[in-house]
């Protein structure tokens, strides 16, 4: 299980959540790349996504020795970064405005060494970090419950130099997370909110592809956008292949993806001839959809079609509906 995909993107949610306040509808503060003109409070998630990146390509584990790393972050943002590793799972990380790495770009990250919940259990595992970020000085705190990710804890305390405080938790169970944050000024105004159906897209990112014969769908996951591949079975199109971009939703604590079942999609499907298509049609079809978890480096899947029934003389006689009959599927990552 690559554990960074689920460690790097609660530290960014974090950031976007609750360092940079920016609740609401999900909606994330602009993003501005740190240089020498722009003052680092209004360098925003993108500089604290790829700082977490660089921090964690060498996996936030203890035993891999001392290890220092610096070089430039990626275009747009117009700075330099320093990472340090040690043997015990800390490191400490800090970005520049130059290449010397003379002139701090006030973000500063220490990370302490992994703490293991249960002594002499690989899980649950703790990691804590400490951000000093533009003045704002922040605690999280992130538990993986297991070793593929599936259950996260995520828990983080910020006050900003006005003093401030914003507190927040959020509970990951198969990559999609709920919890509340807090948020109390200086004069003693408190907002609560709610954070619901928060989808770790970094844990789904890439190409996923069906283990069947067939290897009917595959699955490109890009954040919430999905390129949904069909190809053609003996029964729809052979040789042929269907595609759609779709939106990651959530259905009863399932990630699902969904599909018109439109004119193009009836005839790929291989009904025919067009009159069978357009009486199906008239029933206004409900969309065809697949609901699946992630399991490690597979997904777990039902796959939910649209079927039809004919009568003897070829015409329509009834349709069963996406989610009458769902089928088995599994998905790998490649």
């Amino acid at each position: 299980m690559k554990i960074n995909y689920v460690f790097l993107q609660c530290v960014s949610i974090v950031i976007s959540f609750f360092v940079f306040n920016a609740f609401g509808a999900y909606g994330f503060r602009p993003r501005q790349p740190i240089n020498a003109q722009v003052s680092p409070e209004k360098a925003t998630s993108d500089a604290a996504t790829t700082s977490l990146s660089i921090l964690l390509k060498g996996r936030p584990v203890a035993g891999q020795g001392e290890k220092t790393v610096t070089g430039k972050m990626p275009s747009p943002l117009e700075a330099f970064f320093k990472a340090s590793y040690h043997n015990d799972g800390s490191a400490e990380y800090e970005v520049f405005h130059d290449q010397a790495l003379t002139q701090p770009a006030g973000f500063k990250i220490t990370q302490e060494p992994p703490r293991k919940q249960v002594a002499g259990q690989e899980f649950p595992v703790i990691y804590k970090q400490n951000w000093d970020v533009a003045g704002l000085k922040s605690t999280i705190t992130i538990t993986l419950l297991d070793s593929k990710g599936k259950q996260v804890q995520l828990a983080t305390n910020t006050t900003s130099a006005d003093q401030s405080t914003t507190e927040g938790k959020i509970d990951f169970t198969n990559d999609i997370g709920r919890g509340s944050y807090s948020m109390r000024t200086p004069d003693g105004k408190v907002t609560n909110g709610e954070i619901k159906d928060l989808i770790l897209t970094d844990a789904l990112a890439g190409t996923w592809e069906g283990v069947d014969a067939d290897k009917r769908f595959t699955l490109k996951i890009s954040g919430l956008d999905v390129n949904w591949i069909e190809r053609g079975t003996a029964a729809t199109s052979p040789g042929a292949t269907f595609t759609r971009s779709v939106r990651l939703k959530v259905l009863d604590g399932k990630l699902l993806i969904e599909r018109a079942n439109d004119n193009a999609a009836l005839t790929f499907a291989g009904f025919k001839p067009q009159s069978l298509r357009d009486a199906i049609l008239a029933t206004q079809p409900k969309a065809s959809f697949i609901v699946f978890t992630r399991d490690g480096d597979q997904l777990l899947a039902e796959w939910n079609g649209l079927s039809a029934r004919k009568k003897p003389d070829g015409t329509l006689d009834q349709v069963i509906q996406p989610g009458a009959k769902p089928k088995g599927y599994t998905f790998k990552r490649l």
